[in-house]
This record gives C-alpha cells, sequence and structure tokens, in this order.
C-alpha cells in the first residue's frame, strides 16, 4: 500500500512531554504543542527531522492546559489555545517571523478561539453548538460576524476542518459540509456518516483517524465520498494529521511519523465505477478482468445501461443464487435507483410478484425505463 511504499521517517519526541497538537510552516518548521511549551523542529529534510528549540509559556500560562494550535502563515503568527475547559477564554499570539525564535506578542483574555486560520482573516470557533466565524482584519480587536449551528438537539462537536471555502464540522457520527464562500452566511451542503474522528482536510481529501488506522478518503464529488486508503499505522493512538505538499505528518501518543511521497490513486472513472457497481449490487462480487473489459469496451461503442442492467440480472450466474423476492427487490433498488426500498415501494412490487405473478423480466423493464434511473445512468455519463 502507499503509506509503507512511502520513505518514512520518525521524530521522537522527547524534550517536551504531553504532546497536544502541531502545525507545519509551508517551509516545513513543524511547532509541537505540548503541555509546558512549544517544540520546534525543522522538516525541511524530511528523512532527518532536526530538533531546534522548546518553546516555554511564562508560568501564569503554562499552569493552564494548553489546548490547540493553529496557523497564520501569511502573519507569521501562531495562535494557541489554552485554559480550563474545551472552550476556555484565553488565547496567545506567538510570532514565528523567525521561525526558530517564537516570540510571545500578545496574551488575550475573554476570547475562545479554537481551529482553523483561513484567508487570513478569519478565525473558526467551535462552540458547544457549532462554530463562529471570527474576523481578526484587526488582529488587536477579533470579532464574530455569524454563526453556525448543527441542527442535532444534543451533540457531541469533535473536530472543525477547512478546505477550499468548506467547512467540515464533525459531531458524533456524523459531519456536516459548510459552504463558506461567505462568511457572513454559513450554508449546509451536506451531511454523512463517518467513522473515527475527522483530522484533516485538504485538496479535497480527507483523513480520518481510528485508533492507530489512518483512512483517507477523496470528496471531490461530495455527493460520492470515495475511500482512497485504510491502514493500520500500528504506531499508537493517532492524535492528529497535517497533510503539506504530499508529506503526511503523524502524530501519535508515541511518537511523530512523517510519510513521502504519498501518491493518492485516482480515484475510478464514472464508468468503471458503475461496471463495478453492476458486480458488486447484482452478482454480489468484484469484476473479473475479462468480464470487466468486456463491458467497458461495450459502454465505449455506446452500449445502454439498461441492456446491461437487463443481462445482468439474466445471468446463469445471477439465476444460480436462487435469490428470493425480497433480495432481488433490494439488489434491483440498489443498482438501479442506488438505494434501500422504500417501505411503500417495497410492499408495492412485493404484490406485484407474488399476487399478480408479475414476472422479473417486467419489473427491471419497469426500473430502468424510470426518470430515476435515466438520471442515474445519465449522471455516469452512459446512456440510459
Amino acid at each position: 500500500d502507499m503509506i509503507e511504499r512511502a520513505q518514512k521517517s520518525s521524530y521522537k519526541i522527547f524534550r517536551c512531554k504531553n504532546t497536544i497538537d502541531f502545525v507545519v510552516t509551508s517551509d516545513k518548521y513543524g511547532y509541537i504543542l505540548h503541555n509546558t511549551g512549544i517544540e520546534v523542529v525543522d522538516f525541511f529534510k524530511p528523512s532527518k527531522p532536526v530538533f531546534v528549540e522548546c518553546f516555554k509559556f511564562p508560568k501564569n500560562i503554562a499552569v493552564y492546559d494548553p489546548l490547540k494550535i493553529f496557523l497564520a502563515e501569511k502573519k507569521d503568527i501562531l495562535y494557541v489555545n489554552y485554559g480550563a475547559s474545551k472552550f476556555s477564554k484565553e488565547f496567545l499570539a506567538v510570532s514565528i517571523k523567525r521561525r526558530y525564535e517564537p516570540k510571545i506578542l500578545s496574551n488575550y483574555k475573554n476570547r475562545s478561539f479554537l481551529n482553523n486560520l483561513f484567508m487570513s482573516s478569519y478565525i473558526l470557533k467551535i462552540t458547544s453548538e457549532g462554530f463562529e466565524v471570527i474576523s481578526t482584519f484587526d488582529i488587536y480587536s477579533p470579532k464574530t460576524i455569524s454563526f453556525y449551528s448543527v441542527k442535532n438537539e444534543f451533540n457531541q462537536i469533535k473536530s472543525l476542518q477547512f478546505d477550499s471555502d468548506f467547512v467540515y464540522l464533525q459531531y458524533d457520527d456524523k459531519v456536516d459540509v459548510v459552504d463558506l464562500k461567505n462568511p457572513l452566511n454559513p450554508i449546509l451542503i451536506k451531511t454523512f456518516l463517518i467513522e473515527g474522528k475527522l483530522m484533516e482536510v485538504k485538496n479535497k481529501k480527507m483523513f480520518v483517524a481510528n485508533g492507530s488506522v489512518l483512512k483517507i478518503k477523496d470528496i471531490k464529488n461530495i455527493d460520492d465520498i470515495k475511500d482512497l486508503f485504510s491502514k493500520d499505522l500500528k504506531i499508537g493512538v493517532i492524535r492528529d494529521v497535517k497533510f503539506y505538499n504530499n508529506f503526511v505528518f503523524v502524530l501519535s501518543d508515541r511518537e511523530f511519523d512523517i510519510y513521502s511521497p504519498i501518491k493518492i490513486p485516482k480515484p475510478k472513472s464514472a464508468l468503471d465505477q458503475f461496471i463495478e457497481r453492476l458486480y458488486k449490487n447484482i452478482l454480489k462480487r468484484e469484476p473479473d478482468k475479462s468480464g470487466f473489459d468486456y463491458w467497458k469496451r461495450f459502454f465505449l461503442n455506446g452500449g445502454r445501461a439498461s441492456k446491461a442492467v437487463s443481462y445482468f440480472f439474466s445471468s446463469d450466474e445471477f439465476k444460480k443464487e436462487s435469490v428470493n423476492n425480497e433480495e432481488f427487490l433490494k439488489r434491483l433498488y440498489n443498482t438501479v435507483f442506488s438505494r434501500n426500498p422504500d417501505i411503500e415501494g417495497y410492499n408495492y412490487w412485493m404484490e406485484k410478484m407474488e399476487d399478480e405473478k408479475m414476472s422479473r423480466k417486467e419489473v427491471i423493464k419497469k426500473f430502468i425505463l424510470s426518470k430515476e434511473f435515466q438520471k442515474l445512468a445519465r449522471n455516469y455519463g452512459i446512456q440510459p
């Protein structure tokens, strides 16, 4: 897999204990947040990370628990959230103009800044209900300009990420995708389920950690999110993941690992995906090479999706399974409509087949002539 093929190095965090969070600048200086300060590491040569300095917080800050660090690179500033709880009211502004010599600029109270800084002028702040958008055009006088709240009455906010004008807010086992092209008016685009914790979203790639397992998902098409990679890295519990210039930086409770170069596979073409869904939904198996190549030539030569669906359901391989009407309907819905049967539709077609003795061939014909199937086929770039 791509992680094992990649060049890898590890940086043992032994000078500053209890690591919490980290960021990496574009020129590959790393700032690792721990319980009493910030460890500065030079990652210019990722194969050989070099310790630079352990920057200690003043005593009046060190007595609290640092919570989060984030980067305003265009202003050469690190923001550090600290305090007694997740929604604490204090943060530090730390200058990194001289990368190897962090310097405290100011200590702000009665403000809670947590998570990603973006577009150089806004900060997203996690709240108990969602997030706030805070303008930092004037760094010494930040101002809340909008709010976003999740629809659930009870939820646990877990993660907040930003990429390409979209916010990805995780709560419980759900992720809200929020359009933030207009920071004054956050708009919900989609909600989907996720297993694990959302760690990073960068360049339309989503990095999810579940224990020591790292997953990478492609989200170019938010309506069709694809799994690109899943691997148990066996490095302990993953605490954070960052993706910079095809380098994956992984912070665990044991060490700091760097994987490079990461060659994330390109998503399969829409045509390849359609052929695979025929095999997986109808025959319940992966396509064999000869069969896959045959159907690819069929569609490239102008073959229709309806003919392919009919062929698969009438194939000897499908007939040998002798599936009952309930399973037949489930596979038909998943193939033709890309969803499970609704109760009303299920009862209607079961009555047609069992009471009125409508043949499966007739049922298939009704399905593939529907507008819902025609739309699905065209979404795959295939003639219905």
